[in-house]
């Protein structure tokens, strides 16, 4: 997971590029084939960013919807893709069966023990991606959250000042 469903598009742009900065620079490299799927979920966002989030961000100075535009535009020319073939991506197709044994009724068996062995590894991924997607997201709550203090703080002076005035 990388992002929950309380977020706003806002939110979900940043913790999707910043896992996506994650695994260009830290977990896989510029040709991870996790990349171009991120990227195509910011796209996803861009529509809803240009609703909802043009006007000045106080924090930033920018409007974000143009920050990520832009991000999208330069991360796709990195790829050596176009914002339309990243939007146009889809997960690769499933392989047809494997060759394994048939059952009397005609149906293929399955191996048990090779089931539950993928399915601790996926369990595993999830739980070592949750805990560094855990990790980038505490990193960023603690930004906001210091960021905001500092604005109360401003306002707070601000309030002292006129009181003092006033006085």
């Amino acid at each position: 997971m990388i992002a929950w469903a309380g977020y706003n598009h806002l939110q979900h742009a940043q913790a999707i590029s910043a896992y996506y900065v994650d695994v260009q620079e830290r977990l896989g490299g510029r040709d991870d084939p996790r990349l171009i799927p991120l990227l195509a979920g910011v796209i996803e966002l861009l529509p809803w960013l240009k609703q909802w989030h043009h006007d000045l961000d106080p924090e930033y100075n920018q409007r974000m919807d143009e920050v990520y535009e832009g991000f999208v535009t330069e991360e796709a020319k990195g790829l050596g893709m176009t914002e339309d073939e990243v939007k146009a991506w889809q997960p690769p197709a499933r392989t047809g069966r494997s060759r394994g044994q048939m059952n009397h009724g005609g149906t293929e068996k399955k191996d048990s023990r090779k089931g539950a062995k993928t399915q601790r590894n996926e369990r595993d991924l999830v739980r070592e991606f949750g805990q560094e997607i855990a990790q980038t997201v505490s990193a960023r709550k603690t930004e906001i959250v210091a960021a905001l203090s500092r604005q109360l703080d401003d306002v707070g002076a601000i309030d002292t000042i006129v009181l003092k005035e006033r006085g």
